[in-house]
């Protein structure tokens, strides 16, 4: 049996740049069952926008639309731990899901990221998140209006941020 490995991920309710810290969320949101459409390629190519945004649709909420600073941020992130050999939110020398907003030149706003290793493709791996209470909140949220998704070597980061403040 293939080891499965989700980042609870961190809902961070602070801002980019001069606030520092934040709220973690962690009331759960129950799944509607709603039809995803099916992944089969890696992060990037678009099809991950497309089953997050039709899971939000089909629950009612906005779409949200790909940043290139959060992509940066994800791409960042997952090189990071795929390079240094670790899994977490908090990089092993401190560095916080804002810090690499800000360092990819994100603006100030509320952020999330959700990261994952250890499943077969992009369906696995957002399937594995929408199942997730935390990782389903994070992606439902509906203050997020932007997002960021990569992945390298089997690692995969989403990067969620609302309106920049």
């Amino acid at each position: 049996m293939r080891r499965l490995k989700l980042g609870l991920g961190l809902a961070l309710v602070g801002v980019l740049a001069a606030c520092s810290g934040g709220t973690s969320t962690t009331a759960a949101v129950a799944p509607k069952g709603g039809q995803v459409p099916q992944l089969t390629t890696v992060a990037g190519d678009g099809r991950m926008e497309a089953a997050l945004n039709g899971e939000r649709i089909w629950r009612g909420l906005r779409p949200v639309v790909e940043d290139p600073a959060l992509v940066r941020a994800a791409a960042a992130h997952a090189r990071d731990m795929s390079a240094r050999a670790y899994f977490a939110h908090v990089a092993p020398d401190g560095g916080t899901p804002t810090d690499r907003m800000r360092a990819a030149g994100g603006c100030r706003a509320a952020v999330a990221e959700n990261i994952a290793t250890g499943q077969a493709d992009d369906a696995e791996v957002f399937q594995g998140w929408l199942g997730s209470p935390g990782h389903q909140r994070n992606m439902m949220g509906p203050h997020y209006t932007r997002y960021g998704v990569a992945s390298h070597q089997g690692y995969y980061v989403m990067v969620l941020a609302g309106p920049c403040v």
